[in-house]
């Protein structure tokens, strides 16, 4: 079996779709049912469910067959888009924190469709608690449809809201979910590839946490370029916490972790 960096560098035109920490498995079907091409590759490992994968596109019919790998883990998939179906379903979670309490509108195809991720409920609470006085230009990364978007938006009325997410469905639930606010832009963009001019005054975000140290390093280096000055308030599980944290300070250094349950919360305000 060819390693898979081999096969991406010959195949360059292919589409990748590469599985994600948290991305379930109708997320995986419907990026590869909306592909036009007659071939796809999809990267996944078995610590994210590689095995129930290969298991549902046995039993569905789905044409595929492993052509790679790297490491013990780590295969990639060459899949025929046409014999992959997924019918969207609607569904909906409840914000609920302090005051604030609204029915989110999900699909069966995105991150956490069932509740509130908890992540994003640990972060909430903590604003709800701190009080803090957040005003003018906020930057959320990774919004998915909506959650900490939404509070944030109904507690601050005076500040605008730039939200980055890279997955499709969950923008359009998220611009749904955002609707009532004049005081947003939701980017539907990779956060990692824009180029960031406007400057910020807070950083409140659930980021991706599978990202690579140069991405964490590259997050932090984007945003400081012009915004030495942000405030910042992260949510991060326990088993990521010092990687951000390195990364963060090294262009914030007062940055500090403060543990709440399994997670922590990354911010430079004081306690």
């Amino acid at each position: 079996m060819k390693p898979i960096k081999r096969i991406l560098a010959e195949n360059p035109n292919i589409p990748l779709i590469q599985q994600l920490y948290g991305q379930n498995l109708d997320n995986i079907l419907q990026q590869i049912s909306t592909s036009q091409d007659k071939k796809i590759y999809l990267i996944s490992q078995k610590q994210l469910g590689l095995k129930r994968i290969l298991k549902f596109f046995k039993s569905n019919q789905i044409e595929f067959k492993i052509i790679g790998k790297k490491s013990p883990d780590l295969r990639l998939i060459e899949l025929n888009p046409q014999t992959v179906n997924l019918e969207i379903t609607e569904q909906s979670v409840t914000l609920k924190v302090g005051e604030t309490a609204k029915t989110l509108k999900t699909s069966n195809s995105i991150f956490s469709k069932n509740q509130i991720d908890p992540g994003s409920q640990k972060c909430l609470e903590y604003l709800e608690d701190k009080k803090l006085p957040i005003t003018g230009q906020v930057l959320e990364v990774g919004s998915g449809y909506g959650a900490i978007s939404y509070y944030l938006l109904s507690k601050y009325q005076e500040i605008f809201l730039d939200t980055y997410e890279i997955d499709q469905p969950s923008v359009v639930n998220c611009e749904d979910n955002l609707k009532g606010f004049q005081n947003k832009k939701i980017h539907l963009e990779n956060f990692f590839n824009t180029k960031l001019f406007k400057k910020f005054d807070y950083l409140i975000a659930n980021p991706p946490l599978h990202i690579s140290s140069d991405e964490r390093k590259q997050m932090f280096s984007k945003i400081h370029a012009n915004n030495a000055n942000l405030k910042m308030v992260l949510i991060i599980k326990s088993r990521f916490a010092q990687r951000f944290l390195d990364s963060c300070q090294k262009y914030y250094p007062s940055a500090k972790l403060i543990k709440i349950d399994n997670y922590f919360i990354l911010t430079n305000l004081e306690a």
